[in-house]
């Protein structure tokens, strides 16, 4: 059986709940609890939300590429899609949030700290700070992303497969 997924879709939101269905049986097959995989499609649907803010979707065969991979205790999800040289700056955004989850050791005071910025600086909205440490905290994902040199963006989750998978 294999252990990974390659999804490529279109980034609308029809596309995106096929996604979450391929996903699902993925991941069942691999024995992944009913809770995890939910998880990975919470975090899924995060990782599109946020890539597509930076990719450039200018054309109408633009795509995005979905990598799942199952291994003995470890989920990961990559998302792929491209970026328009104008969002590199934008980019840093993106940066100073991971880096900022990643300075903590427990995403719960990531979380906390974003929440109660995003509550001061936007009350009516809320940042890729803020959805990003949720994913970290609640889901228990470690992200990170970088830019290859075709201008793609790679934004990633790393999710511990514990116990009961």
């Amino acid at each position: 059986m294999k252990n990974s997924i390659k999804l490529i879709v279109k980034p609308t939101g029809q596309e995106t709940e096929k996604i979450g269905q391929r996903t699902y049986s993925f991941m069942k097959s691999h024995g992944i609890s009913d809770e995890t995989v939910h998880a990975q499609i919470r975090i899924i649907r995060e990782l599109i939300k946020t890539g597509t803010k930076y990719g450039n979707f200018s054309r109408a065969d633009t795509e995005l590429i979905i990598n799942v991979q199952v291994d003995k205790n470890t989920i990961t999800v990559q998302i792929n899609n491209p970026i328009s040289e104008a969002n590199f700056e934008r980019l840093k955004e993106l940066d100073k949030a991971i880096q900022f989850i990643q300075g903590y050791q427990d995403p719960f005071e990531a979380f906390m700290k974003t929440q109660k910025e995003a509550s001061i600086n936007s009350p009516h909205g809320h940042s890729n700070a803020l959805d990003l440490s949720r994913i970290a905290y609640e889901e228990k994902a470690i992200l990170d992303f970088f830019v290859n040199e075709d201008n793609i963006l790679q934004l990633s989750a790393i999710k511990r497969l514990e116990g009961n998978r």
